[in-house]
């Protein structure tokens, strides 16, 4: 038999290019769910991590009889930016950070005199994982040349670079307030500045409040990229009307979420997830919030996102 009968034939220019072409169309069919699939366990990886705050913030409650404050203010008014402990430092022995806590010496000790101390500020440096959604891109500390930096505080300052979080507490359903006094608005959420707010204050009922919701580094929604992001150990007595220290470590509701307008999504609540955001509710469940839920941004409490801020406004919330 002659050998010539098993000639192989190679594939021809044409053949390899629809082959190719077959690739390509499946890669990019493909794409899309590999993309979807790991956005979903990212989101996971979120919602556990607000779970765990969640449950820190009932134990705390247990010990203490309230909720942490937004941060404690010492009564120092005469520096502009100076360093207070926050809702993040009451919570660390909570949430797996004791070691963090006792090496700091919250209880005892300024954050003042914290972040000019090596060992303490390496402390206040160190990255924690459970305070950052893994789809956000940003940065593990903050920039101190970040412009108007009154929205962080002398622990992200020159030397000092604090840890970005994507996780704020919730202040107010319209803009951030040091109290809950009038006029001019009021702290009507959970935490504010020496808040001593517990669960039997939380009249519209646990399962209707907001306590946490994302704060992401970067506004996906804005064309200006300034960083905003939170912070997790402090933050500043910024000292004015608006209490804008407050906003970097809780939010209002000021601003729809996800708002498009960089400098007021500042003190609101942004994440890099698709279409929303994650909260985490006082009865320690996690939900993920729409960007299209009712939400009107008037000075009044009426609507659904609004009636999920305030703690004791005494509406029905329906489906959202």
């Amino acid at each position: 038999m002659s050998y010539s009968s098993f000639r192989r034939h190679a594939f021809t220019l044409v053949e390899l290019l629809v082959v190719i072409a077959i690739i390509g169309v499946l890669i990019a069919l493909l794409l899309p769910a590999v993309q979807q699939a790991r956005e979903a366990a990212r989101r996971m990886q979120c919602t556990n991590n607000m779970k765990q705050l969640g449950l820190a913030m009932h134990t705390y409650h247990d010990v203490v009889g309230s909720l942490p404050p937004a941060y404690v203010f010492t009564g120092d008014t005469t520096h502009d930016r100076i360093a207070l402990w926050a809702w993040g430092a009451m919570l660390a022995p909570y949430f797996e950070q004791n070691s963090a806590y006792d090496i700091l010496e919250v209880s005892s000790d300024s954050a003042v005199n914290a972040v000019n101390k090596g060992a303490k500020r390496k402390v206040i440096q160190t990255p924690i994982a459970g305070v950052r959604c893994p789809s956000d891109a940003g940065p593990e500390k903050h920039n101190d040349s970040v412009a108007n930096r009154k929205y962080r505080d002398t622990i992200a300052d020159v030397n000092r670079h604090g840890i970005v979080s994507n996780y704020v507490v919730n202040n107010s359903s319209g803009q951030i307030r040091n109290d809950r006094g009038t006029p001019n608005g009021k702290a009507d959420g959970a935490f504010f500045r020496n808040s001593y707010i517990g669960f039997r204050d939380l009249t519209d009922g646990t399962s209707n409040t907001i306590l946490i919701g994302e704060r992401s580094y970067f506004n996906p929604l804005s064309g200006n990229n300034e960083p905003q992001g939170a912070m997790f150990w402090g933050t500043s007595g910024y000292f004015d009307n608006d209490g804008k220290g407050l906003g970097a470590v809780s939010a209002g509701g000021h601003r729809k979420i996800n708002c498009p307008e960089n400098d007021q999504c500042r003190r609101s609540y942004t994440s890099m997830h698709p279409g929303g955001a994650q909260f985490c509710l006082g009865d320690g469940s996690v939900r993920f919030i729409p960007e299209t839920i009712e939400h009107n941004t008037n000075a009044a409490v009426n609507s659904t996102f609004e009636y999920l801020l305030s703690i004791s406004d005494g509406n029905v919330i329906g489906d959202y």
